[in-house]
Protein backbone atom coordinates (compact mmCIF):
# COMPACT_ATOMS: atom_id res chain seq x y z
CA UNK A 1 0.00 0.00 0.00
CA UNK A 2 1.66 3.65 -0.95
CA UNK A 3 0.33 6.94 -0.77
CA UNK A 4 0.60 9.47 -2.98
CA UNK A 5 -0.21 13.44 -2.39
CA UNK A 6 -0.52 14.52 -6.10
CA UNK A 7 -0.95 18.56 -6.53
CA UNK A 8 -3.50 19.04 -3.33
CA UNK A 9 -5.04 15.66 -3.88
CA UNK A 10 -4.28 12.04 -1.82
CA UNK A 11 -4.18 8.18 -3.62
CA UNK A 12 -3.72 5.65 -1.85
CA UNK A 13 -2.83 2.45 -4.27
CA UNK A 14 -3.54 -1.28 -3.12
CA UNK A 15 -3.07 -4.48 -4.44
CA UNK A 16 -6.84 -5.85 -3.21
CA UNK A 17 -6.84 -9.24 -4.72
CA UNK A 18 -3.38 -11.52 -5.17
CA UNK A 19 -3.59 -15.72 -5.99
CA UNK A 20 -1.11 -17.42 -7.42
CA UNK A 21 0.65 -21.05 -8.52
CA UNK A 22 3.56 -23.24 -7.24
CA UNK A 23 4.43 -26.11 -8.18
CA UNK A 24 4.71 -29.25 -5.85
CA UNK A 25 7.30 -32.05 -5.80
CA UNK A 26 4.88 -34.25 -4.32
CA UNK A 27 1.15 -33.96 -5.82
CA UNK A 28 -0.06 -35.38 -3.20
CA UNK A 29 1.27 -33.21 -0.21
CA UNK A 30 0.96 -34.19 3.79
CA UNK A 31 0.05 -30.57 5.24
CA UNK A 32 1.13 -29.66 8.61
CA UNK A 33 0.64 -26.14 10.08
CA UNK A 34 3.51 -24.25 11.02
CA UNK A 35 4.21 -23.04 14.63
CA UNK A 36 1.92 -20.62 15.41
CA UNK A 37 -0.77 -21.14 12.70
CA UNK A 38 -3.91 -23.54 12.12
CA UNK A 39 -4.24 -25.55 9.42
CA UNK A 40 -8.12 -26.49 8.32
CA UNK A 41 -8.01 -29.10 5.79
CA UNK A 42 -11.24 -29.76 4.14
CA UNK A 43 -12.89 -31.24 0.24
CA UNK A 44 -12.17 -29.15 -2.51
CA UNK A 45 -14.44 -27.51 -5.20
CA UNK A 46 -15.40 -28.94 -8.72
CA UNK A 47 -11.58 -28.51 -10.27
CA UNK A 48 -9.80 -29.39 -7.48
CA UNK A 49 -9.76 -32.05 -5.27
CA UNK A 50 -8.59 -31.28 -1.90
CA UNK A 51 -8.90 -27.42 0.12
CA UNK A 52 -6.87 -25.72 3.05
CA UNK A 53 -7.13 -22.75 4.92
CA UNK A 54 -4.45 -21.09 6.50
CA UNK A 55 -5.33 -19.34 9.71
CA UNK A 56 -2.91 -17.05 11.90
CA UNK A 57 -2.42 -17.00 15.60
CA UNK A 58 -4.84 -14.34 16.05
CA UNK A 59 -7.91 -16.17 13.47
CA UNK A 60 -7.62 -14.10 10.53
CA UNK A 61 -7.04 -16.22 7.37
CA UNK A 62 -3.89 -16.19 5.50
CA UNK A 63 -3.96 -18.43 2.87
CA UNK A 64 -6.51 -20.57 0.59
CA UNK A 65 -4.32 -23.39 -1.02
CA UNK A 66 -6.43 -25.60 -3.96
CA UNK A 67 -4.55 -29.14 -5.28
CA UNK A 68 -4.84 -32.58 -7.33
CA UNK A 69 -6.82 -31.06 -10.25
CA UNK A 70 -9.24 -33.76 -10.96
CA UNK A 71 -8.63 -33.15 -14.89
CA UNK A 72 -5.24 -34.03 -16.62
CA UNK A 73 -5.13 -31.19 -18.72
CA UNK A 74 -4.03 -29.60 -15.54
CA UNK A 75 -0.86 -30.82 -14.60
CA UNK A 76 -1.23 -32.49 -11.10
CA UNK A 77 1.88 -30.70 -9.53
CA UNK A 78 -0.32 -27.16 -9.66
CA UNK A 79 -1.43 -25.72 -6.28
CA UNK A 80 -3.31 -22.83 -6.34
CA UNK A 81 -2.55 -20.01 -3.80
CA UNK A 82 -4.88 -16.88 -2.74
CA UNK A 83 -3.83 -14.20 -0.19
CA UNK A 84 -6.56 -12.74 2.40
CA UNK A 85 -7.66 -9.77 1.54
CA UNK A 86 -6.16 -8.55 5.31
CA UNK A 87 -2.83 -9.65 4.81
CA UNK A 88 -2.69 -8.00 1.56
CA UNK A 89 -2.70 -4.58 3.35
CA UNK A 90 -0.57 -6.06 6.34
CA UNK A 91 2.56 -6.91 4.65
CA UNK A 92 1.25 -10.50 3.58
CA UNK A 93 2.46 -10.62 0.41
CA UNK A 94 6.23 -11.26 0.92
CA UNK A 95 6.02 -14.13 3.25
CA UNK A 96 3.17 -16.16 2.06
CA UNK A 97 5.89 -18.25 -0.36
CA UNK A 98 8.29 -18.97 2.98
CA UNK A 99 4.93 -20.10 4.90
CA UNK A 100 3.35 -22.19 2.47
CA UNK A 101 7.17 -23.73 2.07
CA UNK A 102 7.41 -24.65 5.99
CA UNK A 103 3.99 -26.61 4.37
CA UNK A 104 5.32 -28.65 2.03
CA UNK A 105 8.24 -28.42 -0.68
CA UNK A 106 7.54 -26.02 -3.53
CA UNK A 107 8.56 -23.87 -6.48
CA UNK A 108 6.65 -20.08 -7.54
CA UNK A 109 4.67 -21.16 -10.55
CA UNK A 110 3.06 -17.91 -11.97
CA UNK A 111 0.51 -15.50 -10.90
CA UNK A 112 -2.96 -15.83 -11.66
CA UNK A 113 -4.90 -13.10 -10.77
CA UNK A 114 -3.82 -9.08 -9.80
CA UNK A 115 -5.84 -6.48 -8.90
CA UNK A 116 -4.66 -3.28 -8.08
CA UNK A 117 -6.53 0.06 -7.21
CA UNK A 118 -6.39 3.63 -6.16
CA UNK A 119 -8.37 5.13 -3.83
CA UNK A 120 -9.24 8.71 -3.59
CA UNK A 121 -11.93 11.51 -2.51
CA UNK A 122 -14.57 12.33 -5.47
CA UNK A 123 -14.69 15.92 -5.05
CA UNK A 124 -17.85 17.54 -7.27
CA UNK A 125 -15.81 17.71 -10.31
CA UNK A 126 -15.21 14.27 -10.24
CA UNK A 127 -19.02 13.19 -9.42
CA UNK A 128 -19.85 15.00 -12.29
CA UNK A 129 -17.55 12.97 -14.60
CA UNK A 130 -19.04 9.78 -12.66
CA UNK A 131 -22.70 11.27 -13.58
CA UNK A 132 -21.15 12.17 -17.43
CA UNK A 133 -19.78 7.95 -17.74
CA UNK A 134 -23.20 6.64 -15.96
CA UNK A 135 -25.23 8.86 -18.71
CA UNK A 136 -23.29 8.23 -21.46
CA UNK A 137 -22.38 11.62 -21.78
CA UNK A 138 -18.69 10.97 -21.35
CA UNK A 139 -17.28 7.41 -21.91
CA UNK A 140 -13.78 5.57 -21.21
CA UNK A 141 -12.18 4.91 -25.24
CA UNK A 142 -11.89 1.26 -25.73
CA UNK A 143 -14.72 -0.15 -24.08
CA UNK A 144 -16.97 -1.58 -25.70
CA UNK A 145 -18.74 -3.70 -22.66
CA UNK A 146 -19.69 -2.63 -19.46
CA UNK A 147 -22.57 -2.39 -16.64
CA UNK A 148 -23.82 0.48 -14.50
CA UNK A 149 -25.14 -0.36 -11.07
CA UNK A 150 -27.14 1.92 -9.11
CA UNK A 151 -29.39 3.31 -6.01
CA UNK A 152 -32.49 5.66 -5.47
CA UNK A 153 -30.71 8.51 -4.17
CA UNK A 154 -33.45 10.55 -2.89
CA UNK A 155 -35.34 7.84 -0.53
CA UNK A 156 -38.94 8.25 -2.33
CA UNK A 157 -39.84 5.33 -4.34
CA UNK A 158 -42.55 7.99 -6.17
CA UNK A 159 -40.12 10.33 -7.61
CA UNK A 160 -36.80 8.30 -7.40
CA UNK A 161 -33.36 9.77 -8.16
CA UNK A 162 -31.21 7.58 -9.66
CA UNK A 163 -27.39 7.75 -8.30
CA UNK A 164 -24.71 5.47 -10.09
CA UNK A 165 -22.47 3.73 -7.31
CA UNK A 166 -20.73 1.27 -9.65
CA UNK A 167 -19.35 1.18 -13.30
CA UNK A 168 -17.28 -1.35 -15.21
CA UNK A 169 -15.95 -1.72 -17.95
CA UNK A 170 -15.19 -5.45 -19.88
CA UNK A 171 -16.56 -8.74 -20.48
CA UNK A 172 -15.64 -11.63 -18.27
CA UNK A 173 -13.79 -12.97 -20.76
CA UNK A 174 -11.71 -10.44 -21.35
CA UNK A 175 -7.91 -10.19 -19.47
CA UNK A 176 -8.06 -6.81 -18.00
CA UNK A 177 -11.52 -4.75 -16.06
CA UNK A 178 -11.61 -1.94 -15.05
CA UNK A 179 -14.19 -0.82 -12.08
CA UNK A 180 -14.62 2.09 -10.69
CA UNK A 181 -16.90 2.10 -7.73
CA UNK A 182 -18.18 4.35 -4.64
CA UNK A 183 -15.63 2.63 -1.66
CA UNK A 184 -17.14 4.58 1.54
CA UNK A 185 -20.60 2.67 0.20
CA UNK A 186 -19.52 -0.80 -0.19
CA UNK A 187 -17.25 -0.63 3.23
CA UNK A 188 -20.61 0.43 4.78
CA UNK A 189 -19.18 3.66 6.54
CA UNK A 190 -22.43 5.64 5.42
CA UNK A 191 -24.62 3.60 7.37
CA UNK A 192 -25.79 4.80 10.55
CA UNK A 193 -23.62 2.60 12.74
CA UNK A 194 -20.56 3.36 10.19
CA UNK A 195 -18.57 0.04 10.91
CA UNK A 196 -16.95 -0.85 7.47
CA UNK A 197 -16.84 -4.58 6.51
CA UNK A 198 -13.01 -3.88 5.97
CA UNK A 199 -11.41 -1.61 8.86
CA UNK A 200 -7.65 -2.13 7.80
CA UNK A 201 -8.99 -0.63 4.14
CA UNK A 202 -10.85 2.15 5.77
CA UNK A 203 -7.40 2.88 8.22
CA UNK A 204 -5.61 3.31 5.25
CA UNK A 205 -7.14 6.50 4.70
CA UNK A 206 -5.66 8.71 6.57
CA UNK A 207 -6.44 12.52 6.36
CA UNK A 208 -9.48 11.50 3.91
CA UNK A 209 -12.54 12.13 4.24
CA UNK A 210 -14.00 8.63 4.52
CA UNK A 211 -17.75 9.10 3.53
CA UNK A 212 -16.40 10.26 0.21
CA UNK A 213 -13.72 7.65 -1.16
CA UNK A 214 -13.98 6.37 -4.56
CA UNK A 215 -11.82 3.60 -6.44
CA UNK A 216 -10.65 2.92 -9.90
CA UNK A 217 -9.31 -0.54 -9.68
CA UNK A 218 -7.87 -2.69 -12.49
CA UNK A 219 -8.23 -6.52 -12.72
CA UNK A 220 -5.58 -8.58 -14.23
CA UNK A 221 -6.97 -11.84 -14.82
CA UNK A 222 -4.38 -14.66 -16.91
CA UNK A 223 -1.66 -12.53 -15.23
CA UNK A 224 1.08 -15.46 -16.99
CA UNK A 225 0.17 -13.94 -19.85
CA UNK A 226 1.68 -10.47 -19.03
CA UNK A 227 5.42 -9.64 -19.11
CA UNK A 228 7.08 -6.62 -17.83
CA UNK A 229 10.48 -5.94 -19.66
CA UNK A 230 10.35 -9.18 -21.55
CA UNK A 231 10.22 -11.35 -18.33
CA UNK A 232 6.87 -12.60 -16.41
CA UNK A 233 5.37 -10.94 -13.50
CA UNK A 234 7.24 -11.99 -10.21
CA UNK A 235 5.81 -12.89 -6.51
CA UNK A 236 8.28 -10.19 -5.40
CA UNK A 237 6.98 -7.34 -7.59
CA UNK A 238 3.49 -8.29 -6.38
CA UNK A 239 4.48 -6.85 -2.90
CA UNK A 240 6.89 -4.30 -4.25
CA UNK A 241 3.83 -1.41 -3.15
CA UNK A 242 5.98 1.14 -5.57
CA UNK A 243 5.97 -1.33 -8.83
CA UNK A 244 2.28 -1.73 -8.39
CA UNK A 245 1.75 2.22 -8.09
CA UNK A 246 3.63 2.42 -11.45
CA UNK A 247 1.90 -0.27 -12.77
CA UNK A 248 -1.08 0.13 -12.02
CA UNK A 249 -0.24 4.52 -13.52
CA UNK A 250 0.95 2.54 -17.09
CA UNK A 251 -2.89 1.07 -17.07
CA UNK A 252 -4.71 4.23 -16.28
CA UNK A 253 -2.82 6.30 -18.90
CA UNK A 254 -3.55 3.21 -21.56
CA UNK A 255 -6.86 1.61 -20.59
CA UNK A 256 -9.16 4.68 -19.03
CA UNK A 257 -9.01 7.30 -21.15
CA UNK A 258 -12.48 9.37 -21.14
CA UNK A 259 -13.80 11.28 -23.30
CA UNK A 260 -16.38 13.53 -24.00
CA UNK A 261 -19.15 12.08 -26.08
CA UNK A 262 -19.80 14.60 -29.13
CA UNK A 263 -19.77 11.96 -31.89
CA UNK A 264 -16.40 13.01 -33.30
CA UNK A 265 -15.53 9.45 -33.71
CA UNK A 266 -15.13 8.50 -37.24
CA UNK A 267 -13.08 5.03 -37.94
CA UNK A 268 -9.68 4.86 -36.20
CA UNK A 269 -9.72 8.59 -35.30
CA UNK A 270 -11.08 10.07 -32.35
CA UNK A 271 -11.47 13.65 -31.75
CA UNK A 272 -13.34 13.89 -28.95
CA UNK A 273 -11.88 15.85 -26.53
CA UNK A 274 -9.77 13.86 -23.61
CA UNK A 275 -11.12 14.77 -19.83
CA UNK A 276 -8.79 14.66 -16.68
CA UNK A 277 -9.91 12.63 -14.52
CA UNK A 278 -7.06 11.40 -12.42
CA UNK A 279 -3.83 13.38 -11.60
CA UNK A 280 -0.99 10.37 -11.52
CA UNK A 281 2.08 10.85 -9.78
CA UNK A 282 5.03 11.95 -12.12
CA UNK A 283 6.91 8.13 -11.58
CA UNK A 284 7.58 6.17 -14.85
CA UNK A 285 4.68 4.07 -15.67
CA UNK A 286 5.51 0.13 -15.44
CA UNK A 287 4.28 -1.13 -18.48
CA UNK A 288 3.52 -4.35 -18.96
CA UNK A 289 2.54 -6.23 -22.49
CA UNK A 290 1.03 -9.39 -23.47
CA UNK A 291 3.82 -12.49 -24.07
CA UNK A 292 5.58 -12.49 -27.69
CA UNK A 293 4.36 -15.53 -29.87
CA UNK A 294 6.92 -18.61 -29.56
CA UNK A 295 7.37 -19.22 -32.78
CA UNK A 296 4.04 -18.09 -35.29
CA UNK A 297 0.60 -17.01 -35.33
CA UNK A 298 -0.36 -20.53 -35.89
CA UNK A 299 0.85 -22.00 -32.65
CA UNK A 300 -2.59 -20.72 -31.03
CA UNK A 301 -4.12 -22.93 -33.65
CA UNK A 302 -1.82 -25.67 -32.83
CA UNK A 303 -2.95 -25.55 -28.94
CA UNK A 304 -6.28 -25.41 -30.37
CA UNK A 305 -6.30 -28.78 -32.09
CA UNK A 306 -4.05 -29.80 -28.81
CA UNK A 307 -6.27 -29.41 -26.67
CA UNK A 308 -9.42 -30.50 -28.65
CA UNK A 309 -7.81 -34.16 -29.54
CA UNK A 310 -6.76 -34.23 -25.65
CA UNK A 311 -10.46 -33.86 -24.67
CA UNK A 312 -11.87 -36.30 -27.28
CA UNK A 313 -8.87 -38.78 -25.91
CA UNK A 314 -11.07 -38.64 -22.78
CA UNK A 315 -14.16 -40.05 -24.79
CA UNK A 316 -15.49 -43.41 -24.20
CA UNK A 317 -16.03 -44.56 -27.35
CA UNK A 318 -12.42 -44.20 -27.56
CA UNK A 319 -10.78 -45.26 -24.62
CA UNK A 320 -12.88 -48.95 -24.85
CA UNK A 321 -10.71 -48.97 -28.27
CA UNK A 322 -7.07 -49.98 -27.59
CA UNK A 323 -6.28 -49.48 -31.07
CA UNK A 324 -8.67 -46.04 -31.76
CA UNK A 325 -6.96 -44.60 -28.35
CA UNK A 326 -3.44 -45.47 -29.72
CA UNK A 327 -4.19 -43.40 -33.11
CA UNK A 328 -5.09 -40.63 -30.78
CA UNK A 329 -1.63 -41.23 -28.99
CA UNK A 330 -0.25 -40.90 -32.02
CA UNK A 331 -1.82 -37.87 -33.69
CA UNK A 332 -1.62 -36.11 -30.39
CA UNK A 333 2.65 -36.91 -30.67
CA UNK A 334 2.25 -35.27 -33.89
CA UNK A 335 0.83 -32.33 -32.87
CA UNK A 336 3.14 -31.81 -29.92
CA UNK A 337 6.07 -32.55 -31.59
CA UNK A 338 5.63 -31.01 -34.92
CA UNK A 339 4.46 -27.88 -33.15
CA UNK A 340 7.19 -27.32 -30.73
CA UNK A 341 4.50 -27.58 -27.69
CA UNK A 342 6.31 -29.68 -25.50
CA UNK A 343 6.49 -27.30 -22.79
CA UNK A 344 2.92 -26.39 -22.91
CA UNK A 345 2.22 -30.02 -22.37
CA UNK A 346 4.35 -30.93 -19.95
CA UNK A 347 2.91 -27.51 -17.99
CA UNK A 348 -0.68 -27.75 -18.53
CA UNK A 349 -0.97 -32.26 -18.79
CA UNK A 350 1.85 -32.55 -15.61
CA UNK A 351 4.09 -34.95 -17.95
CA UNK A 352 5.45 -35.43 -21.14
CA UNK A 353 3.08 -37.23 -24.09
CA UNK A 354 4.46 -40.84 -23.90
CA UNK A 355 4.51 -41.05 -19.92
CA UNK A 356 0.83 -39.41 -20.09
CA UNK A 357 -0.49 -41.88 -22.42
CA UNK A 358 1.74 -45.01 -20.53
CA UNK A 359 -0.53 -43.74 -17.37
CA UNK A 360 -3.73 -44.20 -19.11
CA UNK A 361 -5.48 -46.98 -19.30
CA UNK A 362 -7.48 -48.08 -22.70
CA UNK A 363 -9.69 -50.89 -23.36
CA UNK A 364 -12.36 -53.77 -22.02
CA UNK A 365 -12.01 -54.23 -17.92
CA UNK A 366 -12.40 -52.42 -14.24
CA UNK A 367 -10.52 -49.60 -14.18
CA UNK A 368 -9.97 -46.57 -11.37
CA UNK A 369 -10.45 -43.40 -12.62
CA UNK A 370 -11.06 -39.68 -11.99
CA UNK A 371 -14.24 -37.78 -12.78
CA UNK A 372 -13.91 -35.53 -15.42
CA UNK A 373 -15.17 -31.87 -15.41
CA UNK A 374 -14.30 -30.96 -19.10
CA UNK A 375 -17.25 -28.45 -18.92
CA UNK A 376 -14.91 -26.57 -16.68
CA UNK A 377 -12.36 -26.07 -19.39
CA UNK A 378 -13.53 -25.21 -22.91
Amino acid sequence: MQTKNVKGEKYVFSCDWLAYSVRLYDPEPDLKAPYGYRLERMQGNNIFRHRAILYDATGNKYLTLLWSPYSPRISKFIMTVQVNNYYLYNGGIGFSLGVLRAMCDCDFNTISRLDICCDFVASEEKINIIHALASSAMYVQGKKEGSNWWHDASGEHENYKMQSHCLSWGSKTTSIRCKLYNKSREQGVLQPDGIPEKPWIVNSWVDMDITKVWRLEFSLNDVGMFQYQKKALSLSQAHDDYFLTRMFIDLYDKRFVVRRNLGRRKGHHNNDPIVSFLRMPDLRPASICRKEPIETMEIPERIKVLRKLMQLCDNPIIMVDVRLFERYRIMVSDVVYRGRLESYFINHYGDDVETFFDNRQAGMGTFDVDPQFDRFFD
